[in-house]
């Protein structure tokens, strides 16, 4: 009985032994499996533009932890949430220019595996310069030399981006790189015209610009009068100095034409076919140069158009006609003698004879009293008197100096010389035996005219463009 009892017992211990065995866990195994993935969006081989939202698709056994999206081999963005996407913008990127994309998907416990690479062209409709503006100053502006310039400027990318300063750079094509920013101030401009351009530079390195010009001026004052597309020429001022007499062909024909320097539209005084032009204005008359008789001749108006007169009919030219003091006679460059032109004087109104003034070439010809300053042949300016004086020489430059006009006082001359390698403004004083230059513009200022009170020269120059009137303030 006893021995029965021992083998339950026994029996009993080892089911006991192997329900204990059978319900413990067996060792844990690592997991080894890979994770799965694919590029699901774009396709491979396909163009692509704009912003491209790239698909992954990942699985895994365990589950997919994170995935990663390449670009061109380089990590651009790791997703930790399902769906496994990356919102790529290829406007960024180079029209026309290939890329290759990658997925690497990771599990919990580590694994990775590399998806196929897809190739893809970025091909964007889109792909303008970025939208650039200069705000301030505004196109044309004049300012005096070392007076500040304030430069406002702005630039957006094809997204509409608001770039930053150190992607807008200012230029001047006379002074080369200013500065960066969407604010500049520069007080050390050269003195001249400058075509300030604003540069723009995108992140895709695309570039815009925008353009103006302004003037550096070494005067205190410099207007424009005139703002025709033709050619408005030798301009002349009335008796009161409040308006400008010149030639222009504005009309489509070279007339004879006033401004007022209050403003408004210019007056046409003259409308004959052929040409008029190289007024000089005395009370409230006008003489002036004209091709209507068939040749070069001198003819006089009224200061409003009217009542034109013929004072020169001889065989060959007659230009340049400047009048005397008292308003009796007018000196001008005439072939009346034969060959070349010499300066005459010549009564306007009552009879007389004409009185040759030199036995050599001379133009231009401007009255002032007893004395006469006129260009030479040889593209200098002389003065000489009407009682037979000597010709004095006042140019011995070899470059060209011409179109002298006297100072209200006589104590200056203005001329127009390229001496400085292009045709400006100079002016000549006889109290201080020294020549100045006036304007610095780099391309034509000529045919100087002094205001009766002497505190302004008109000029034509072309530097707005085409040849306009301008007056700046006199410094003798």
């Amino acid at each position: 009985m006893l021995k029965w009892f021992q083998m339950a017992v026994f029996l009993l211990l080892v089911a006991f032994l192997c329900l204990m065995s059978c319900s413990k866990e067996g060792p844990s195994t690592a997991d080894t499996q890979l994770p799965t993935g694919e590029i699901t969006f774009p396709h491979s081989n396909t163009s692509v533009s704009g912003n491209v939202i790239i698909v992954a698709g990942a699985e895994d056994n365990e589950g997919v932890a994170r995935v990663e999206f390449y670009i061109d081999e380089v990590l651009r963005y790791t997703d930790e949430e399902s769906p496994w996407e990356y919102s790529w913008e290829t406007i960024l990127c180079d029209n026309g220019t290939k890329h290759s994309i990658m997925a690497e998907a990771y599990d919990r416990a580590g694994n990775s595996k590399s998806s196929e690479v897809v190739n893809v062209v970025v091909n964007n409709e889109l792909n303008d310069p970025p939208a650039t503006a200069i705000l301030a100053p505004t196109d044309s502006s004049s300012f005096v030399l070392g007076e500040e310039v304030v430069f406002r400027g702005h630039g957006r990318d094809a997204l509409g981006n608001i770039l930053h300063e150190e992607q807008l750079a200012w230029f001047s094509d006379l002074d080369g790189y200013l500065g960066t920013g969407t604010f500049l101030a520069k007080d050390d401009l050269s003195a001249d015209w400058h075509a300030i351009t604003l540069i723009a530079t995108d992140d895709r390195e695309l570039t815009g610009k925008d353009s103006i010009s302004i003037y550096i001026s070494t005067e205190g004052e410099l207007f424009q009068v005139t703002y025709d597309a033709g050619f408005e020429e030798y301009p002349c001022w009335s008796p009161d100095g409040q308006h400008l007499v010149y030639a222009s062909d504005r009309g489509g024909n070279y007339d004879i034409w006033v401004a007022s320097l209050a403003g408004g539209t210019p007056t046409q005084l003259t409308t004959d076919p052929d040409y008029d032009w190289d007024p000089d204005w005395y009370g409230s008359e006008i003489v002036f140069t004209s091709f209507r008789s068939g040749n070069a001749d001198i003819w006089k108006i009224s200061d409003s158009g009217e009542n034109p007169v013929q004072l020169t009919t001889h065989q060959g030219w007659d230009t340049g006609a400047s009048w005397s003091p008292d308003g009796k006679h007018i000196v001008i460059s005439s072939q009346m003698g034969g060959g070349a032109q010499n300066l005459w004087v010549i009564p306007v109104d009552a009879a007389g004879d004409s009185i040759q003034l030199i036995d050599s070439p001379g133009y231009e010809p401007d009255w002032f009293f007893g004395d006469v300053v006129y260009r030479s042949w040889d593209l200098n300016i002389y003065v000489t008197s009407l009682v037979g004086m000597v010709p004095v020489q006042i140019t011995w430059d070899p470059a060209l100096d011409m179109s002298p006009s006297w100072s209200p006082g006589g104590d200056a001359l203005a001329f127009t010389s390229d001496r400085s390698g292009n045709r400006d403004i100079w002016i000549w004083s006889f109290e201080e035996s020294r020549f100045t230059q006036l304007t610095f513009y780099s391309g034509k200022d000529y045919d100087p005219a002094w205001s009766p009170d002497g505190q302004w020269i008109a000029f034509s120059s072309d530097r707005s463009g085409s040849s306009d009137i301008w007056i700046v303030r006199a410094q003798p």
